[in-house]
């Protein structure tokens, strides 16, 4: 069978190269590889990590028992968990598959409200400036949302403006007046930029129903207080000369702040809990108003709240969250830190106040300050690993380098944190050994990130270490026991300085039996520095061989890439040299044409998407069956795994005889394609669809087909926009095409 000329190079040109480059296929996430800490296992180890994150309760398996929805201001990112707790245990398990469901582009702060009565939370978010909405439009068993609102307008009484509030804040959003919608409490623009703003939904008023999103401005200065420059304390004012806006652009000088409406001695109005940018503490400030206007008393304050237990105390600007977390029917207090500009906590940042009173009147007392953190893999901020056999036991090993660490004791300086695999070489388990692996905390760096490798030829793998300031680090190996011990041989080894944030990979890039130096750096480029030395004596220039190796820049517009290299030839049976580069925004860039094209531009062959910001990958054959298993470095500290699950190698086609020509048409395609395929023999013949993570989407059971050729039309349900791979399995054998939704 012959494709059509005109049909055969359109396909060419929309897949190129990636049609035989899917390395998301067969690769998902795998949270299934136990961790060890002191003992006890870590169950959501792979999570991903934690810096500024925000809570809400959602409904997302149908079990009636309220799961977790974390947004995570610092790189955007969803978490979802299932609550699998009892009555005053609390437990989650981290459920990746619902968080493609959330709306893409979330971004400062993300919070869940069932704003229009159904039952179901809908998702109140930042939108420049502004408030926006989206309801959930969920059935039958799945998740989804759509948008209500893109900026939630108010009437000032002389203009109808974008009710207003700024990306460093949390607002209120809550029914303040009891009257059954969801209404706004924010610190407003203009004169009343150290006040709060009341935006009064008036739904029930108009309508007498709550699912609409039509607010008034029923005051600039809620509670008759303000919030000086100087401290998170409210001072009183009489509210005089806050006056209405001209416009949307009107300049607010507010620095940031969040906060909660919450009734705490249950006399059915709003009391505040109140964040603030330059304080670690919360202010508690009670309401002696009413529903309809509300009076905050500035003598009864608490500035040290809660006062009769342990104080927060979280640098900077607390936030606080009132959800039910322990299934007793009663909402706890869970604060967080939630300032990405400042230096904030990054480890011991999620406090858990349990309500030992009633949910009418509650009394939060402290349980902990690391509430899901401590199952985590959670190394603070920015999180590069490694596979290495630090114990010289054969297997792989965990390190993991950090940008830095920050809890209540202050601020410390990166470290690499060991976990030894004491596991097998089919099945891997990783146990906590030490946070500080070679005291590398006691050089003061920040940001480092390690690689491995022997440079001296005495069998033993040497450490180089990349920190923030561009700067590389020599460490000599001199194992004990078989197990590596590595003590610092040359601060700024061989004056190698690439600008800031080094990541290097030691490795034989252009196969002279010596291993060279790949650099990635702030601004997205790999800088590499080719071994001119022995294998005994390795010698590296100080400037680049090639400052802009391949080509290659993850961030060509501006401005920061954060590339780290991972060379390979190890993700297919051909020995190809693949150049993995991850990047700021998450996306692993893939690159081939490599071999004899050093000096050249590599070919982008392929991405790599993943649910998470600021990756740096690396990757290791962990269960012995010869397929790598992906682990990512994130922003927030922690790590996630993939694992080629397909048990094919993901960068090439499977060899195939059965299968003689598979295509498809249209491509782009809106619901429906015809496949054309021809086969050598009668085969059994099924076919999938897989999203760019790894998941199957939908599937076609296995039907006999005759020797020849075939046209079958294949029907997928309702997609999202963009790439995904059908595979055509015939036998043994499988065909893989890239396919664009759009």
């Amino acid at each position: 069978m012959r494709l059509p000329h005109l049909f055969s190079t359109l396909l060419f040109s929309l897949l190129g190269a990636s049609l035989f480059a899917q390395f998301n296929i067969g690769y998902s996430r795998f949270e299934s590889i136990p961790v060890f800490k002191n003992g006890s296992p870590l169950p959501n180890a792979w999570t991903g990590g934690f810096n500024n994150p925000q809570f809400s309760t959602i409904e997302l398996n149908g079990d009636a028992l309220p799961d977790l929805f974390v947004f995570d201001r610092d790189g955007n990112q969803v978490r979802t968990f299932i609550n699998e707790g009892t009555t005053g245990t609390p437990s989650f398990r981290h459920a990746p598959e619902f968080q493609k469901a959330f709306p893409a582009g979330l971004r400062d702060f993300a919070l869940l409200r069932d704003y229009n009565c159904d039952g179901q939370q809908d998702i109140f978010a930042y939108a420049g400036g502004a408030f926006e909405a989206y309801r959930n439009t969920s059935a039958n068993g799945t998740i989804s949302f759509e948008l209500a609102a893109a900026e939630l307008p108010t009437d000032y009484g002389s203009i109808v403006l974008p009710a207003y509030i700024i990306s460093n804040d949390i607002g209120g959003i809550d029914d303040i007046d009891g009257d059954g919608d969801i209404d706004l409490l924010s610190f407003g623009i203009g004169s009343s930029e150290s006040t709060i703003e009341y935006h009064q939904n008036q739904s029930m008023e108009l309508y007498g129903h709550c699912d609409s999103l039509v607010f008034d401005v029923a005051t600039r200065c809620w509670g008759n207080v303000e919030e000086p420059g100087n401290s998170n304390a409210l001072v009183s004012t009489t509210c005089k000369g806050v006056t209405p806006p001209t416009g949307k652009a009107e300049h607010s000088g507010h620095p940031g702040s969040t906060i909660l409406p919450i009734d705490m001695d249950g006399d059915n109005d709003m009391d505040l809990i109140l964040g603030d940018i330059i304080s670690r503490r919360l202010v508690y400030i009670p309401n002696v108003g009413d529903s309809n206007s509300a009076s905050l008393n500035i003598n009864l304050q608490d500035t040290l709240f809660p006062s009769d237990d342990v104080s927060v105390d979280l640098e900077f600007m607390a936030a606080a969250y009132h959800l039910d977390v322990d299934n007793d029917q009663k909402r706890d207090l869970l604060v967080a830190t939630n300032n990405t500009v400042d230096p904030s906590f990054n480890t011991t940042n999620v406090w858990w106040y349990k309500n030992n009173g009633t949910e009418a009147v509650p009394d939060f007392e402290f349980e902990t300050n690391s509430f899901l953190v401590d199952e985590m893999i959670d190394v603070g901020s920015g999180s590069h690993p490694i596979f290495f056999d630090a114990s010289g036991d054969g297997l792989f090993d965990l390190l993991v380098g950090n940008d830095n660490s920050r809890n209540i004791t202050g601020s410390a300086p990166a470290t690499l944190t060991y976990y030894r695999n004491i596991g097998t070489a089919t099945n891997p388990e990783f146990e906590f050994v030490t946070a500080d692996y070679a005291n590398i905390s006691s050089l003061d760096l920040q940001s480092i990130h390690p690689t491995f490798g022997d440079i001296d030829n005495d069998n033993v793998a040497e450490m180089i270490i990349g920190d923030l300031f561009g700067d590389l680090h020599l460490f000599e190996n001199n194992p004990v026991a078989g197990a590596a011990q590595f003590t610092l041989d040359q601060a700024n080894y061989m004056g190698n300085s690439i600008g800031f944030n080094a990541t290097p990979q030691l490795y034989d890039v252009n196969n002279d039996n010596l291993l060279d130096l790949l650099v990635g750096e702030k601004e997205g480029r790999i800088h590499y520095f080719e071994n001119t030395g022995t294998t005994a004596q390795a010698v590296f220039p100080a400037n680049p061989t090639n400052l802009t190796f391949g080509n290659i820049d993850v961030d060509p517009v501006c401005c920061f890439g954060y590339s780290v290299p991972f060379m390979t030839t190890a993700f297919d049976s051909s020995g190809t040299t693949f150049l993995f580069v991850s990047s700021e925004n998450g996306r692993v860039f893939v690159y081939g044409n490599i071999s004899g094209n050093l000096t050249g531009t590599f070919d982008h062959i392929d991405n790599l998407f993943l649910e998470s910001d600021r990756t740096s990958m690396h990757a290791a054959p962990l269960f012995g069956d010869g397929l790598m298993t992906l682990v990512f470095g994130e922003k927030a500290g922690g790590l996630s795994i993939l694992k080629n699950e397909l048990a094919v190698f993901p960068g090439i086609n499977t060899p195939t005889s059965a299968i003689d020509q598979f295509s498809i048409y249209p491509n782009p395609f809106s619901t429906q394609v015809k496949a054309q395929f021809e086969l050598a023999s009668t085969q059994k013949v099924s076919f999938s669809l897989i999203d760019p993570l790894g998941r199957q989407l939908w599937q076609i059971a296995p039907r006999q087909f005759e020797k020849g050729e075939h046209t079958q039309q294949l029907t997928f349900p309702e997609l999202s926009h963009g790439i995904y791979f059908l595979t055509m399995q015939a036998g043994s054998e499988r065909k893989v095409l890239k396919v664009f939704q759009h």
